[in-house]
């Protein structure tokens, strides 16, 4: 899939489009709450053509880690 990261959190978070740094912790992103980090979970999934798990959801905390997790899925972003 050909998804724009930075557009799914813009969408998720209403970030502006800006670009987040990966130590960007995503609790502190002013749109964050836990329905909007669902959300962003399913907005990843359909994006990318992933199922993420339990574990992945759980540690993706940063935006970093959000990379990294699709990384680990073999999707490069």
């Amino acid at each position: 899939m050909n998804a724009d990261l930075s557009e799914i959190f813009q969408e998720s978070f209403s970030t502006n489009g800006e670009v987040l740094p990966d130590e960007q912790d995503l609790r502190s992103l002013d749109g964050w709450d836990s329905m909007a980090h669902m959300m962003f979970i399913m907005k990843l999934e359909t994006a990318y053509g992933v199922e993420l798990t339990g574990d992945d959801i759980a540690d993706m905390q940063t935006v970093g880690q959000v990379r990294e997790t699709l990384a680990k899925h073999g999707i490069k972003v």
